[in-house]
């Protein structure tokens, strides 16, 4: 590890210009030191520069394989989680990484990590002492295990895909630790537990299946849903509270709580007015668009568009338009008001893909100008031209 974290090394890091495949391929120039640790820590160095940039800014820190870093949560989302709780003790049982664990210490007295791999547990530990995180302990065993000796006030969990389980994860139970079964033993260790989940998962199944849930986040970074959070608490039993979290580039967030309910409110519907409402993905993934929509007064586009718009500019989790014009979707209007050029293309209950409308229109992606393709209340195809506010 040492030999990782020399200065002449970080520097060739920094300047290398090639892929990692390419430093894997060729000859190491640094003794003790193969290509393939090298490309391994290139590999690393340049997704951290936008997932974890306080990793990439640390020269001592080193980077796991791949997948590793593929599995961690980002800086952004592991800030936001850290926010969510404090107290004197924390377990954090499938500790990966380490990123978590990280910015869960600046809350706690007290961080336990645990992690099965040996060598990421070591490497997390070397990089927890680079951090001067010296409030987390490392353990190389079983989370599960290792919480029959300690008392926390919150442990945090991020079950993984079962390795038979192929593709996209809807269901806690395709997960491992299977949380259906394992919640209430880890609710009997500690008063509080923070669960991360695909955001695949299906919200309302996993409320019928998990016992104690008080709150539920979904966080999306600059509109990509990224992970579902639930806080559960023993004995708990009162109404679940849904917060969709949108982080975004400047560093704040767009944020939006309400109760679950399954009875939805549904906004009137309406033709196209002056400025147009376009909800960041969390509130959708969360199913609260159409409530929030008629809480602000806002008419729906369609019942499946999920758009909206009013004649006045109002404050909104989310992206907000101002209307230039609106076309009916035939080739004659379009061939004469759809130059070739730029426009950023966006779909909503439309049957070509984004892709094909490119084709077709001959768009390149890019500019100032919102083209959206979309069905209004009357089943009719329609193209809003807009600019974003």
């Amino acid at each position: 590890m040492k030999e990782l974290i020399r200065p002449e090394v970080h520097q060739f890091l920094l300047d290398y210009r090639g892929s990692p495949a390419d430093l894997a391929l060729g000859k190491s120039k640094f003794p003790g030191l193969s290509s393939s640790q090298l490309a391994q820590q290139l590999q690393g160095l340049r997704k951290a520069k936008t997932k974890l940039p306080s990793w990439h800014k640390n020269p001592a820190i080193l980077y796991p394989p791949k997948i590793s870093l593929e599995q961690s949560s980002s800086e952004a989302t592991a800030q936001y989680k850290a926010k969510l709780v404090s107290g004197q003790s924390f377990v954090d049982i499938t500790g990966g990484m380490g990123v978590d664990s990280y910015w869960f210490s600046k809350q706690f007295e007290r961080v336990d990590y645990f992690e099965l791999n040996s060598e990421l547990a070591g490497l997390s530990a070397h990089n927890f002492k680079a951090f001067g995180a010296h409030n987390i302990s490392v353990h190389s065993s079983d989370g599960l295990q290792g919480l029959k000796d300690l008392k926390p006030d919150w442990i945090f969990i991020d079950p993984s895909r079962r390795n038979k389980t192929k593709g996209k994860v809807y269901f806690l139970a395709d997960c491992e630790p299977d949380m259906t079964t394992e919640l209430d033993k880890l609710l009997g260790f500690a008063p509080n537990v923070m669960i991360k989940t695909s955001p695949m998962l299906d919200i309302s199944q996993g409320l019928r299946e998990l016992n104690s849930v008080k709150e539920i986040h979904v966080v999306a970074v600059q509109g990509e849903v990224k992970e579902l959070l639930w806080i559960c608490s023993r004995e708990y039993d009162g109404p679940v509270n849904i917060v969709s979290s949108n982080l975004l580039r400047t560093g704040g967030f767009q944020s939006y709580t309400s109760a679950w309910t399954r009875d939805i409110r549904h906004p009137e519907m309406g033709t196209v007015s002056a400025y147009l409402y376009d909800p960041n993905p969390a509130m959708v993934k969360a199913n609260q668009h159409d409530g929030f929509a008629v809480e602000m007064g806002l008419s729906k586009l369609a019942a499946h568009t999920h758009l909206y718009t009013d004649p006045d500019i109002l404050s909104y989790p989310g992206r907000r338009f101002e209307v230039v014009e609106v076309l009916p979707y035939t080739k004659a209007i379009l061939k004469k008001q759809l130059k070739p050029g730029k426009a950023n293309v966006a779909t909503r209950n439309f049957p070509l893909t984004v892709q094909e409308i490119r084709k077709k229109w001959k768009l390149q992606d890019g500019g100032e100008q919102f083209l959206f393709f979309v069905k209004d209340h009357q089943d009719q195809k329609i193209v809003v031209r807009a600019k974003r506010i």
